[in-house]
């Protein structure tokens, strides 16, 4: 093989890799969602109020609805919603601690793609407890 050929491979090869090195970079576009739920306080006296606060958002979503609830036996009660656009949204919720022990509270986000219409399930956030004392 010659020394121009192989200089030639050579130039090849790197403009290969850099080519593929900037689509790497790149990556793919991808929507992206985020949400917490907190209590603002963990312990509240029977009678008092706690308060929860929830914000959420996905940049990949034209329209958002956000609902806080609290755990009844095995089941989900809702508390109350707020819809929200692409922007996000934002709630905080009142809620009266009725008994000792622990209330299990989460967030759960539904958005809407504008392909579709459609409301899905986004995410879920973790289990925020109230203790009642």
């Amino acid at each position: 093989m010659s020394k121009v050929n192989g200089g030639v491979r050579a130039a090849v090869i790197a403009g290969g890799c850099v080519v593929l090195g900037v689509f790497a970079a790149a990556g793919p576009a991808m929507a992206k969602s985020d949400m917490s739920l907190t209590a603002h306080s963990g312990k509240v006296r029977v009678g008092q109020t706690a308060r929860l606060s929830a914000v959420a958002g996905d940049d990949g979503a034209q329209y958002q609805r956000l609902c806080v609830e609290r755990q009844n036996g095995r089941s989900w009660q809702v508390l109350r919603c707020v819809n929200g656009g692409q922007d996000g949204v934002s709630l905080t919720v009142p809620v009266k601690i009725t008994h000792k022990g622990r209330t299990n509270f989460r967030a759960q986000l539904f958005s809407t793609d504008a392909r579709h219409g459609h409301a899905k399930l986004d995410r879920t956030s973790s289990v925020v407890a109230v203790t009642g004392r």
